[in-house]
């Protein structure tokens, strides 16, 4: 999609923004629905208050950047560019909360270069394998539902659950801090960090 394309529609919606040079910044007060576009032009900015719906994205051109007050949702994008930035967050107004969650639900491979950030929630579970190294940092669950191994080196150090259900659950839903081979006192994401670097799940 042409810049001219996209600006069209950003007036037809009525979603203001800024020119940067070639960066298109989006800055209206709420979310963003466009569940029907099916790509972006280059350097696009999502600094919107509120949640980014881009149901029918199936990839990424360079230069695009989540700086939303909400969540992603971005669930038949199965790639992502290198450069792509993740710096969305959670807002709270009028005594309600919109969490800054990611949900990638079909991409399929993980590049090693993203990052995604300090996010709440992360749906990533059509992922089979992860890059070597990769560290999850965001506060609350990952969904890895169709997880089949993991390499050493990669580390869950996100605040909440962790989904395994392929790789654990034999075929049924398997959330990390439901397991029954936790052991009391001890953090569950520690433990399956100790199995991992162990090689248990190669």
């Amino acid at each position: 999609m042409t810049a001219k394309k996209f600006i069209s529609i950003l007036n037809r919606k009525g979603y203001s923004y800024e020119m940067e040079g070639d960066k298109i910044i989006i800055t209206c007060d709420f979310g963003i629905w466009f569940e029907k576009l099916s790509s972006l032009p280059p350097n696009v900015h999502f600094n919107n208050r509120g949640n980014v719906h881009l149901e029918s994205i199936t990839s990424l051109p360079h230069g695009i950047e989540f700086n939303n007050s909400g969540g992603i949702v971005m669930e038949r994008l199965t790639e992502l560019p290198s450069d792509v930035v993740f710096n969305n967050s959670s807002r709270t107004f009028m005594g309600i909360t919109t969490e800054a969650d990611i949900q990638l639900k079909g991409l399929r491979e993980l590049n090693p270069d993203v990052n995604l950030g300090n996010c709440h929630n992360l749906l990533l579970s059509s992922i089979t394998q992860l890059p070597y190294g990769y560290r999850f940092n965001n506060s609350r669950n990952v969904n890895l539902a169709s997880l089949t191994s993991i390499s050493p080196g990669v580390e869950f150090n996100n605040g909440g659950n962790v989904n395994l259900d392929s790789l654990m659950g034999k075929g049924k839903r398997f959330w990390l801090r439901d397991w029954k081979g936790n052991t009391e006192d001890v953090n569950p994401n520690r433990l399956l960090n100790t199995m991992i670097k162990q090689g248990m799940f190669i």
